[in-house]
C-alpha cells in the first residue's frame, strides 16, 4: 500500500508541474461481471465471481488546441469469488485434497492507471448525438494477495495458489454523457478489463471540454462554432 501511495503522489505532482491549468476531477462507481477469463484464473484476483469499485479521475488538456486530455484513474476495487471454479481447477491440475481455505476471505486490490481520453465525432454539431469519449487506460493492480490452501488433513497444505502482488491491468473505455449541467457532467460507461471481465459504471466529473471543436457543449473551454462577421469598409 505505501508503494501504490508513493506512485500516485509522484504521478499527482507531474500533472501538477505539467499541467499549470484546466485540471478537473471526477468520481466512479463500476461494477464487473466477469467472464470464464476471470472466474477460472487466477490473476490477478483468484476465481473473481463479481467485483466493485470506487475510485477518483483527473485530467488535464496538454495544450489549449488538443481535444485529447490525459486522465489518471485510481480505484479500490473488492469483489466475491466463485467457489465453484476451485473443483474444475483442481481437477484439471490434478491437485488432491479433502478441504481447502482462502488466506484472506474477499479478493480486493488498489489499481492506478492512465490513459488518454479520446472524443469521439467532436465535430459533429448534431445536438442529438450524446459526447461521447474513449479511455484507454492501463497501469496496475496491487491486490491483497488472496491465496487458496488445500489439504489432505494436515495442518500445513499440501498444494497453493498464489496470486499476484502486482499485475500490469488494462481497462478499455466507453464514456457517453447523459446528464449536462454548467459545472458537471453525469456519464455512463461500459469497459472490459483482464481483472474484472465486462464493467458498467457511473461517473460525475466537472465540465470541460477544453480544446473540443464543437458547438454542442457550453464549456467555457469550448471553441466557439459561431461563423465571424465583418463590417465592410465604407468607400
Amino acid at each position: 500500500m505505501k508503494k501504490s501511495i508513493t506512485i500516485l503522489a509522484i504521478l499527482l505532482i507531474t500533472l501538477h508541474i505539467q499541467a499549470q491549468r484546466s485540471i478537473k476531477f471526477g468520481a466512479s462507481a463500476n461494477y464487473y461481471i466477469p467472464m470464464s477469463m476471470q472466474k477460472e484464473g487466477t490473476s490477478p484476483f483468484l476465481f473473481l465471481n463479481s467485483g466493485q469499485s470506487a475510485g477518483v479521475e483527473l485530467s488535464f488538456a496538454p495544450n489549449k488546441k488538443s481535444s485529447t486530455r490525459i486522465k489518471l484513474a485510481a480505484e479500490y476495487i473488492t469483489g466475491t469469488n466463485n467457489k465453484e471454479s476451485i473443483v474444475t481447477y483442481a481437477k484439471e491440475n490434478n491437485i488432491e485434497y479433502l478441504s481447502y481455505k482462502f488466506t484472506k476471505s474477499n479478493p480486493s486490490g488498489f489499481s492506478i492507471m492512465a490513459s488518454p481520453q479520446i472524443p469521439l465525432f467532436p465535430k459533429s454539431q448534431s445536438k442529438k448525438l450524446p459526447l461521447m469519449w474513449l479511455d484507454l487506460k492501463a497501469g496496475v493492480l496491487i491486490s491483497n494477495q488472496q491465496n487458496v490452501e488445500f489439504f489432505l488433513g494436515e495442518t500445513t497444505p499440501s498444494a497453493e495458489i498464489k496470486s499476484n502482488a502486482v499485475s500490469f491491468v488494462y481497462n478499455p473505455t466507453l464514456v457517453v454523457n447523459v446528464i449536462k449541467t454548467s459545472k458537471l457532467f453525469v456519464n455512463l460507461k461500459a469497459s472490459y478489463s483482464n481483472f474484472g471481465g465486462f464493467g458498467f459504471g457511473v461517473s460525475i466529473t466537472e465540465q470541460d471540454c477544453h480544446g473540443a471543436p464543437c458547438c454542442r457543449c457550453y464549456g467555457g473551454g469550448c471553441l466557439s462554432c459561431e461563423p465571424v462577421t465583418t463590417t465592410p469598409k465604407a468607400n
